[in-house]
């Protein structure tokens, strides 16, 4: 992990906005069905924003690892979704559109040495005087 000031703060977040995510793909289609190319769009930024988010987290020797994991959770999903009867379907579509979402994101993480969880650390939360946990 990341040195981070905040870290069980941040790992508290990640798991809400995971949490978000796995209801979001398992829930009922809800608005992203009424958009051609919704649902997909839904799956890439879903993914996107969980490896944005947990690369933060890590360090970039683990992105390959945490991408893995992250496609793996997207398969799962995609199988969960063709079991349940929620009005959702298995779909390769949906696994590709989470995985063009985890590149682009480690993409852009890997633009930067610097997480910008650190870079909010270092730069929001210091100069409002939050202290650490």
């Amino acid at each position: 992990m990341r040195s981070l000031h905040y870290r069980v703060f941040w790992l508290v977040l990640g798991i809400g906005l995971l949490g978000l995510v796995l209801y979001f793909t398992l829930a009922a289609p809800g608005f992203e069905r009424r958009f051609p190319g919704g649902d997909k769009m839904a799956h890439g930024a879903g993914f996107f924003a969980l490896m944005l988010w947990y690369a933060a987290l890590v360090e970039r020797r683990h992105y390959l690892a945490l991408g893995l994991t992250l496609l793996a959770l997207g398969g799962a999903i995609e199988l969960a979704q063709g079991w349940m009867a929620l009005g959702r379907r298995a779909e390769w579509a949906d696994f590709f559109a989470n995985g063009g979402g985890i590149v682009l994101a480690t993409g852009l993480s890997l633009l930067t040495r610097q997480s910008w969880l650190q870079w909010v650390e270092r730069y929001v939360f210091r100069k409002s005087s939050i202290p650490a946990a």
